[in-house]
């Protein structure tokens, strides 16, 4: 998969850029920090935006939802559930926790049960 971008005149081969933050001090830190955008953009999109985009500005405010998107189009609803759940099991695995996590705490990678290698 080709990740290239350019970021101010610059060619990059993927978008992850490190910086100065105290987010990317390790690449656990960077992956916690991944996963928690990971569960964040599925919860906007897939929980948030989906039911718009997906069942029409125009249904039933009642029914534009989460549970109207299940019920309507459920295979897309699950996978945003699953994607979301996928970020909050990496934030876990490394963090101990799926909400809130000790940024300081960071697990290593290699103490985690999740298969990095994809």
């Amino acid at each position: 998969m080709d990740l290239t971008t350019s970021y101010m005149g610059l060619t990059l081969k993927n978008p992850i850029v490190p910086s100065a933050s105290p987010l990317s001090h390790s690449v656990d830190s960077i992956k916690m920090n991944l996963g928690q955008i990971v569960q964040s953009h599925a919860l906007s999109f897939f929980h948030l935006s989906a039911p718009d985009f997906l069942l029409g500005f125009d249904s039933d405010p009642a029914q534009r939802n989460i549970f109207g998107l299940m019920a309507q189009r459920p295979e897309i609803a699950w996978q945003g559930i699953r994607l979301r759940q996928f970020g909050q099991e990496i934030i876990e695995a490394l963090g101990g926790t799926k909400i809130h996590p000790a940024l300081g705490k960071v697990r290593t990678s290699s103490a985690c049960s999740i298969n990095w290698s994809g």
